[in-house]
């Protein structure tokens, strides 16, 4: 049998599954790359996040905008405590923005061109996951980080979280 290649997309895998199941976005939304918060999902139902530019991600992800409006009446009004999470990964627009900040996976300029979609969501998550973990050297520092970034894994057991980052980290070197 041939080994399984440890590049691109079978390196998140065991990170995808967990996803799916802790962020319940399959459930809601056939395609995980245009998932939006479920709360708000019938308002946005034509929303596909994962054809819209990063600036396009940008705007409609503002907390100010109709879609964190949306996302904050929901969350009953407290604007300290609601996100405005898009994307597989449930990527939320402050985090997409310290990405493109703190990175150097967009010019200013491809921000207008480069679409949210699969490929650059997974890039987003790869960047994230290394730059939060990077001087991490135990498992309980790893797990905080990853369970205070993606809320979801609070639901999903320590070794699955776990599992999966080091199946990710593998990929990843």
């Amino acid at each position: 049998l041939p080994s399984r290649p440890t590049t691109g997309r079978f390196k998140r895998l065991p990170f995808d599954k967990l996803m799916g199941q802790h962020e319940n976005f399959r459930a809601l939304n056939p395609e995980p790359s245009d998932a939006i918060y479920q709360g708000v999902k019938n308002e946005f139902k034509d929303i596909k996040v994962s054809e819209m530019t990063m600036n396009e991600v940008l705007n409609f992800t503002s907390l100010d905008g109709p879609y964190g409006n949306a996302v904050q009446q929901h969350r009953g009004g407290r604007r300290q405590d609601f996100a405005t999470p898009v994307g597989k990964y449930q990527l939320t627009g402050t985090l997409i923005r310290e990405i493109i900040r703190d990175s150097d996976l967009f010019s200013k300029e491809e921000l207008s061109t480069i679409k949210f979609d699969t490929e650059t969501q997974d890039k987003m998550f790869d960047w994230k996951v290394n730059d939060l973990t990077k001087n991490k050297t135990n498992s309980q520092e790893i797990l905080s980080v990853l369970k205070n970034t993606w809320v979801g894994l609070y639901n999903a057991e320590d070794h699955e979280i776990l599992s999966a980052f080091k199946a990710w980290k593998d990929g990843y070197e």
